[in-house]
């Protein structure tokens, strides 16, 4: 009380109300939410390179968002399955690339497109001619790799008779591809050509035998839990707009 015996009940009034400000600007600094963002290795889109960063077309263009809107995140990289759970189950959490399929749509809340949807080819080895010329409906005795639960392990698994293989890394399924180990692997072209110059083999040892277009539907997007802030979300969209329209 004797730090108070000299001042008058408006000093003491103006006092506790600059307290009362002081304090919860610091708290709401420490509150302030940092978004989490996960993707995978799914090159060039997005995938870790020789120095341990998160880099790749999509990754450019998302943090160039995160940083005009002023957000603190983090980036991690994990298998496909494990990123997908954690956008699911997780708030304040962000996926990409993404893409909005017809199952996925109630499951997030989502800014698209985050860049233009690439296509989905069945790629073969060069030298298995008995492959060439065949479709969709007459690969029922043949098997192809996919990433477990990408948009391509859906559509072949609700749309096919094929056999589907599925890993969480694409690494593997071409590894599977090159040994001979799957007829086809579900990929796209840029991402086979990653996969071609990573393993140091000649570009014309696959070739892209049968355009799955209707697998890629929708652009490729950011996906938010479900309890992630809309505020933080709204304040993602405005600068995408703005990226847009430079």
């Amino acid at each position: 009380m004797l730090i108070f015996s000299h001042l008058n009940w408006r000093s003491l009034f103006v006092y506790f109300l600059l307290c009362k400000l002081l304090f919860s600007g610091s708290f709401a600094v420490q509150a302030e939410t940092q978004l989490h963002v996960v993707t995978e290795e799914w090159p060039p889109f997005n995938y870790t390179d020789k120095n341990g960063q998160i880099v790749g077309r999509s990754t450019m263009v998302v943090e160039q968002l995160l940083r005009s809107a002023n957000i603190s995140y983090q980036i991690h990289s994990y298998p496909w399955v494990r990123a997908l759970q954690r956008a699911k189950k997780v708030p304040n959490t962000m996926i990409y690339s993404i893409f909005q399929t017809p199952e996925r749509v109630d499951q997030f809340k989502w800014l698209c497109p985050l860049i233009e949807s690439p296509k989905i080819f069945l790629f073969r080895l060069a030298s298995r001619n008995d492959l060439a010329d065949l479709t969709l409906t007459q690969l029922s005795e043949h098997t192809v790799a996919v990433i477990k639960n990408d948009v391509a392990d859906d559509f072949l698994r609700h749309n096919t008779q094929v056999h589907v293989d599925s890993s969480s890394l694409g690494v593997t399924n071409f590894r599977k591809l090159i040994a001979g180990r799957v007829d086809y692997m579900a990929s796209t072209e840029f991402t086979m050509i990653e996969n071609i110059k990573a393993q140091g083999l000649d570009d014309k040892i696959v070739v892209p035998e049968i355009a799955i277009a209707a697998a890629t539907p929708k652009p490729l997007c950011m996906a938010f839990n479900l309890e992630t802030d809309d505020t933080l979300i709204a304040k993602i969209a405005t600068q995408m707009t703005k990226l847009k329209h430079q």
